[in-house]
């Protein structure tokens, strides 16, 4: 798998998490998932330190926000803010409940939120586009050519083209393994079998200790991290206010650390 996360050598998780093949009744599909988030959050006492400190940060802007006046440059990018920490929440209990596929949708989303943050803070004039998005079906069409993804990857890249190299491949990893129907998201969680004489594939719907969970359980924090970073493109001086910056940096080296401990490389920093 592309990306920061990449299985050195396989090793199982500490947890012992359930899979469930071709569906099953909503009532345990929901249970299971339920136990499987539960067993990470309570075994796995420090990736799930991990994933609520990045939580806590976005906690941290947000209330910094609180009285922030609408006349004042970059308000219209707080539409943006609660959503991408709702979407990076929901991409952490979908990982951890192990939806594979699932949580590259909401991954993708979570860096979407924060990549059209930025985008509408370097183009002020389309705050009001977005806002008027469903006025007419002129307007709409308008709205989708503004926000096309190609469009706002670039805006970010003329701010920092290391950075937004780094998000765009993140971003497609996301759509290849899940958040499109591709290949690779329906490959990673189907199982080939020969029976005699017929060909039978079997679906996870949930995929636990597996090689591409654990990585994705990774990616989940990256998800946090790169959309943070890219609103301190935004909010520069909050950030230097709230002292963010050192805390997240503090939060990646204990990521790398913790990865290095599981048996999993990251290749490079976000922060």
């Amino acid at each position: 798998m592309a990306g920061r996360f990449k299985m050195e050598k396989t090793m199982a998780h500490p947890t012992i998490i359930y899979s469930i093949k071709n569906g099953a009744d909503f009532i345990n599909f929901e249970s299971v998932a339920h136990d499987n988030i539960l067993k990470i959050c309570t075994q796995d006492s420090q990736y799930y330190g991990l994933f609520t400190s990045i939580s806590s940060c976005f906690d941290r802007l947000l209330s910094h926000f609180q009285d922030y006046p609408y006349d004042k440059p970059g308000w219209a990018t707080l539409f943006f803010l609660p959503r991408c920490q709702s979407a990076y929440l929901a991409t952490g209990r979908m990982a951890m409940s192990c939806q594979f596929q699932e949580t590259c949708m909401l991954a993708r989303g979570t860096i979407e939120n924060a990549l059209y943050s930025f985008h509408v803070y370097i183009n002020s004039d389309l705050a009001s586009l977005w806002l008027r998005r469903h006025e007419d079906d002129k307007t709409k069409k308008s709205a989708r050519d503004a926000f096309k993804y190609i469009k706002v990857i670039k805006t970010l890249s003329d701010k920092n083209p290391t950075f937004a190299s780094y998000v765009d491949d993140f971003y497609k990893k996301m759509i290849d393994f899940g958040a499109h129907p591709n290949v690779f998201g329906s490959v990673a969680v189907t199982e080939r079998t020969e029976e005699k004489g017929k060909i039978l594939f079997n679906y996870e719907c949930l995929t636990g200790n597996s090689i591409h969970h654990e990585c994705l359980l990774f990616d989940v924090l990256d998800a946090g991290l790169i959309s943070l970073k890219i609103f301190s493109f935004i909010f520069e001086k909050e950030f230097e206010n709230i002292r963010l910056i050192p805390k997240l940096k503090q939060i990646s080296l204990e990521i790398d650390c913790y990865a290095k401990k599981k048996g999993v490389q990251a290749s490079s920093g976000t922060i």
